[in-house]
Parts: C-alpha cells; structure tokens; sequence
C-alpha cells in the first residue's frame, strides 16, 4: 500500500506513534518552510493529503489510520 510508506516519516517500517511526533514536531517547528536539506522525504511525506500544507489535517489522517490498521 503507498499509504503505509508515505506514512511512515521517519522510515523505521511502521506507521506509528512515532510518525505523529514526527509529524507534530515539523508543525510546531514550522519545518515546512526552513528544514534542513537531509529532512526533505520526510517534509515531503509529512503532507500526507498532498494539499501543499503541512497541518492538523495531516496528523488527524495519520492517527485515524494508525487506530484504524
């Protein structure tokens, strides 16, 4: 499923809690816009409806498929 590898941000296997840390740090440290060059897959997996904006949205679909696989 490409759901499952996009999901997976910080590329460990799983989709888990760890992704949505992950997730929130990049929200709360507004890496969307500044991040480091080495962190750009995992920017770019972090939009995960791909509506160009890293948000709550993107963690509510991230914990709702977590609770639902």
């Amino acid at each position: 499923n490409d759901f499952v590898s996009s999901a997976d941000l910080n590329d460990d296997g799983i989709a888990n809690i760890l992704d949505v840390v992950l997730l929130v740090s990049y929200i709360l440290n507004d890496l969307s816009i500044y991040y480091p060059e080495d962190s750009a897959m995992q920017i770019y997996l972090s939009n995960i409806n791909q509506d160009s904006s890293i948000d709550v949205l993107d963690i509510v679909i991230l914990v709702d498929f977590i609770l639902n696989s």
